[in-house]
């Protein structure tokens, strides 16, 4: 009885063991769409180690550069590789160093074999290359880097197998598109394992949050997350980091502008205003939504007045027809806060409800009027009056 009893026990103990074994994703790495059959490197690439070492892919240098016909110099008892290119620069890994260092026209700059990044900011992991039976492997993130081997690679994951593409890709593969970037999160939104939200979720961005994208593809972005990588829609994400003075972002990718600077005396540096903080176009004189161009147009001042404010439309006028028109009264209220300080909430108001023919905010004296032949509905805003 205490034999069958241990036998049991051993046959349980082994189920863990099993079950990771059967849910763990296979690899294949191919190159120019065949797969890798070279019997020297087949060991390690189905071992999956140092192929895949805790969710970094290894390749191995020496074998692709190769393949593309470049010089190598192996100094196996130094673990060190030279690889000579054909733009005639070197590549130069050394096992016990953690960079790639790429001389060009005599000038050495060390690459990170991988890097990660924490709050907008890319930092170097440490990651070393490893020699295995006279192959030299480093992270793929080396492998595709612009400023590193710079050869094609493509990744796609699927829910069971990882195909890692170097070279050639199969028909209806399209090419991973390398960004390297900082981008931001316009959204709560999930990252998902392969380009689909059918797949394993592995982390989450929230709104605002400065993100790192390494490629696009199919209308994703691949992301990092921890030592991760995972896969977020493009359309949930722009390039560039925020910088948390911004305005909120919509779901067509548009964020709001803020005014950022104060009224100026000077006509010309309110335009500049215009133009650099809130999209106007035309040296600060227009700003145009898609299918209406001129929305708001800014014509000089002449007499009295200082300015003059000219709308062809507001959000309501679209009746559903332009996409952007809801971009008029957000654009508005900064320029109205440009001109009007503390007072551009009423003449705000009074677009939404009916504009008096005359009206004084922040000290200025504004006189509407409309125009049945243009469409278009005029504020002449006049000079800010002295206290």
């Amino acid at each position: 009885m205490k034999k069958f009893l241990l036998i049991i026990i051993l046959l349980l103990s082994l189920f863990p063991y099993i079950s990771e074994k059967v849910s763990a994703t296979s690899l294949v790495f191919k190159f120019d769409n065949e797969v890798v059959s070279d019997p020297d490197l087949q060991p390690f690439l189905l071992e999956g180690k140092p192929y895949d070492s805790g969710g970094t892919y290894y390749l191995p240098l020496d074998w692709i550069a190769t393949q593309y016909k470049e010089r190598l110099v192996k100094m196996w008892e130094s673990k060190v590789l030279y690889v000579q290119r054909k733009n005639y620069s070197t590549m130069h890994i050394r096992e016990e160093n953690i960079y790639g260092s790429s001389y060009t026209k005599g000038k050495n700059r060390g690459i990170p074999l991988k890097t990660k990044t924490v709050n907008g900011v890319v930092t170097d992991m440490k990651m070393k290359a490893i020699v295995k039976d006279n192959h030299m492997f480093v992270p793929i993130d080396f492998i595709s880097d612009p400023l590193g081997a710079n050869y094609p690679v493509t990744v796609v994951e699927g829910e069971d197998t990882t195909t890692i593409y170097v070279g050639k890709l199969p028909s209806g593969v399209k090419p991973v598109k390398l960004i390297y970037d900082d981008a931001r999160s316009y959204i709560n939104q999930k990252v998902y394992s392969t380009q689909s939200e059918k797949s394993k979720r592995i982390g989450s961005f929230k709104e605002h949050q400065n993100i790192f994208i390494i490629a696009s593809q199919n209308g994703w972005y691949q992301v990092r997350i921890g030592s991760k990588r995972g896969w977020i829609q493009s359309k949930y994400a722009a390039i560039g980091k925020f910088d948390g003075t911004e305005g909120k972002w919509y779901p067509d990718g548009w964020v709001a502008p803020v005014l950022k600077s104060a009224w100026s005396p000077n006509h010309q540096s309110n335009l500049k205003t215009l133009e650099r903080e809130l999209g106007f176009k035309a040296g600060g004189h227009d700003y145009s939504i898609q299918g209406a161009p001129n929305s708001i147009a800014i014509h000089d001042g002449s007499g009295q007045s200082e300015v003059m404010f000219a709308y062809r439309m507001w959000d309501g006028d679209a009746n559903g027809y332009l996409k952007q028109a809801y971009r008029i009264p957000i654009v508005s209220m900064e320029l109205f806060k440009l001109y009007f300080g503390k007072d551009a909430v009423k003449v705000w108001n009074y677009f939404n409800t009916d504009v008096p023919r005359k009206f004084t905010a922040n000290g200025r004296l504004v006189t509407a009027s409309f125009s049945e032949k243009s469409g278009s509905l005029y504020l002449e805003v006049g000079y800010k009056q002295k206290k």
